[in-house]
């Protein structure tokens, strides 16, 4: 018994705490129907022992507890449908997602082709000498030393990038594929004939690269290629003032962001980079943190994707440039956002309703409660059944709200009149517009919140109706 009455505070806890609106509504209804129960059966006149009173304490507070416990059963069972579809669908878990990694790539981070001039020059070096009065001894050694310069003049990038969303387990990860080309324009500004080593670094952690190929004046340099690590290397001879054109392009994939950085501070002249999203819209635009932001946003693709682009010239800067692609919409993503909502709408309907009939003298059994919020979890669980087959959820959310409707409905069948109006709009409301509060990802907390005052002037309203027409209405209450 005391793990029972533990187990019933600490659900009551939780449930105040997530959302003390709602558990408000839920202590008001049940307020109502003790209040309700309790004017029904107390005794006309004050009786000589104190047992009447306390059988009509009683009763009431048992009505109470049964409306509570429907309150309860539907939000359990309303959980309970959230939990199992969020289990089969759009269900991101970190192994999963180290998986994809593993198979697919990560994100990928490009960075700026390196360039290190050198010569060889000969120095004298003097020999130790065997004994103190030996002369002097020279030998001539050959030494690399380096010449600092910044001999990238220009810079010509394309990065082309396509949206690929990959499944694995029972949701979609952000994964895309990517073709580069990146054209760097490379100076000798020495007044001697220098060796120009370059390093190239490619993405760290990628599986996966195609169609590799290094250019040096348009001529391939495959064969020239040395790779330490995950950087390309080679060298080419350049004379005072000489340019050399460098292209470097791949196809290459990557998960979640796309990232260009210049490392090593130097000034940036004629720099451009254009990358083309066409699968990214403007509206779903994103950028890691601490990138430049680009300097021209052009919708293009057909209003389906955009181009960006990054121009610089005689900057400083080792901020990166790129985007954070789009994340996956997972599948049922729309079904997951009127389920998580569901249980709100369930508690309010019921509350509501008690409510309703309480203050409008209407008699409506707690079976008849009981049998309203079955129908409203009927709902949700043929959305969520329903949703994975043809129909969809287009068509499975409005014939689950016409199956709630009509089972409600017959459910309640009250008397007819002007207030029998009243829990039908009630009903309806619920069962046919607040699902649909939660579909707009960004405003559906304010939707619901407005729904939730939106109730309140309601009940209002309803006792100030009641109030004017009755004023001293004959008790009834939802226990029959």
């Amino acid at each position: 018994m005391k793990e029972l009455l533990d187990l019933l505070v600490s659900r009551a806890h939780n449930w105040a705490t997530a959302a003390p609106w709602i558990a408000a509504f839920m202590a008001l209804g049940a307020i109502m129907v003790f209040w309700a129960a309790f004017s029904r059966r107390r005794p006309a006149e004050a009786p000589a022992d104190f047992w009447p009173w306390l059988r009509a304490i009683l009763e009431a507070t048992v009505a109470a507890g049964l409306f509570l416990a429907i309150l309860w059963g539907v939000r359990l069972q309303l959980n309970k449908v959230e939990r199992a579809f969020q289990r089969e669908h759009g269900r991101i878990t970190e192994v999963n997602l180290q998986s994809v990694r593993s198979i697919w790539g990560r994100p990928h981070v490009q960075r700026e082709l390196g360039v290190d001039h050198t010569v060889v020059v000969s120095v004298q070096e003097e020999l130790p000498r065997r004994y103190p009065d030996e002369p002097p001894r020279f030998v001539t050694k050959k030494v690399t030393r380096h010449i600092e310069q910044n001999s990238i003049v220009k810079t010509r990038s394309t990065v082309t990038i396509k949206m690929d969303y990959r499944r694995k387990g029972s949701a979609y990860y952000t994964c895309f594929e990517d073709q580069c080309d990146f054209t760097y324009t490379v100076k000798n500004f020495a007044d001697r004939k220098t060796t120009a080593n370059f390093r190239f670094p490619m993405s760290h952690g990628q599986t996966l690269f195609l169609d590799f190929q290094v250019l040096v004046d348009g001529r391939d340099f495959s064969d020239h290629l040395s790779f330490r690590g995950s950087d390309v290397c080679w060298s080419i001879a350049m004379t005072p003032g000489q340019e050399a054109t460098v292209q470097v392009r791949y196809r290459s994939r990557g998960m979640e962001t796309w990232y260009y950085q210049i490392t090593r501070v130097r000034e940036i002249r004629d720099f451009k980079l254009v990358m083309n999203l066409p699968d990214v819209p403007r509206e779903r635009l994103n950028y890691p943190e601490g990138c430049l932001t680009p300097t021209e946003i052009a919708a293009a693709f057909q209003g389906k994707g955009t181009v960006l682009t990054w121009v610089l010239d005689h900057a400083l800067t080792t901020r990166g440039m790129g985007v954070e692609l789009p994340a996956a919409r997972q599948p049922g993503n729309l079904v997951a956002r009127v389920l998580q909502y569901a249980w709100r709408g369930a508690m309010l309907l019921l509350v509501g309703l008690a409510v309703t009939v309480l203050g409008s003298g209407i008699r409506i059994g707690l079976l008849r409660l009981g049998l309203v919020g079955g129908a409203y979890c009927a709902q949700f669980m043929l959305v969520a059944a329903l949703s994975d087959f043809p129909l969809g959820f287009i068509g499975a959310l409005p014939l689950g709200a016409l199956i709630a409707l009509v089972l409600s409905l017959l459910a309640l069948r009250w008397p007819a009149g002007a207030w029998s109006l009243a829990p039908a709009c009630l009903v309806a409301f619920f069962v046919l517009v607040h699902p649909l509060l939660a579909l707009p990802p960004t405003a559906a907390p304010a939707l619901m919140t407005g729904a939730d005052i939106g109730l309140l002037v309601y009940l209002a309203g309803v006792y100030a109706i009641r109030t004017t027409t009755s004023p001293h209405p004959a008790p009834s209450g939802p226990v029959s």
